[in-house]
């Protein structure tokens, strides 16, 4: 489905107007969702409203009544046939004007990640989502293509077994040595050097990485002067304690001794 829509002027609705679970009954995938009153909003209470479910590469839409009388769709019509990703879909509620200037939106919640129940803890709370796609040969890469209030993804090649290669990711030591300082280093680098953000008292992705890093170990703040030098010695650092901090060398020795 094509979006085509005008956000000049959009209003913020709050997320806790909005409620939603991820369901699977019998191989299928489901969303239920609640909406409490938007009356607050201040827009016509004709305006058509819509949930969207997204995630990188998939996305689906559903009409859900208007601001004043918002109405879910039925059960088997908020299937979600259209999403690759099913244990983390994005969603975000947004009012649209249907009646003068059409397609305009008027309003919209940030995105809101809602995670399947079977899910444990520690994946939700990851700072890095972790999905399959098609990126050609490569083993992985990180997404930064990604919509207003979502985080960076962790793309792994959908040539692997789904089962197998996020088990690997999440208990092989070995495996994820070899991976996470260089994601580290992506990221950094994408944050400091690239969108220019060197404080972590944001909201965005980038103010939860830089929390993340300044509480490693070792790492001093950030420079404040965009001297390209200091930033990429700053970066290196920063990787050089995460990898200390979780004794990847100690880690990795023994694996490339048995070679």
């Amino acid at each position: 489905m094509i979006r085509k829509f005008n956000f000049t002027g959009r209003k913020r609705i709050e997320v806790k107007h909005l409620q939603i679970n991820l369901i699977k009954e019998r191989g299928k995938n489901y969303f239920d969702a609640s909406i409490a009153s938007l009356d607050n909003l201040d827009i016509e209470s004709e305006s058509k409203l819509v949930l969207e479910a997204f995630d990188r590469g998939s996305y689906q839409r559903f009409d859900w009544g208007t601001v004043g009388h918002p109405a879910a769709p039925n059960p088997e019509d908020r299937q979600l046939t259209d999403i690759q990703e099913v244990e983390m879909v994005n969603f975000r509620l947004r009012a649209i004007d249907d009646n003068k200037s059409i397609g305009k939106i008027l309003a919209t919640t940030k995105n809101i990640r809602v995670w399947a129940e079977e899910v444990e803890d520690t994946r939700k709370a990851s700072l890095l989502p972790v999905t399959l796609g098609k990126i050609d040969d490569a083993i992985w890469e990180i997404n930064f293509e990604i919509e207003d209030d979502a985080d960076p993804e962790l793309i792994l090649n959908d040539k692997f077994d789904k089962v197998d290669i996020k088990e690997m990711l999440r208990t092989d030591a070995f495996f994820t040595t070899l991976i996470y300082p260089s994601v580290l280093n992506m990221i950094l680098t994408q944050i400091i050097m690239i969108n220019n953000t060197r404080t972590d008292d944001g909201y965005g992705w980038e103010s939860r990485w830089l929390k993340f890093t300044l509480r490693l170990p070792g790492v001093d703040q950030i420079p404040e002067d965009g001297n390209e030098r200091k930033d990429r010695e700053w970066i290196k650092n920063a990787v050089n304690m995460f990898c200390r901090m979780h004794s990847m060398i100690d880690i990795l020795k023994p694996q490339v001794s048995k070679l």
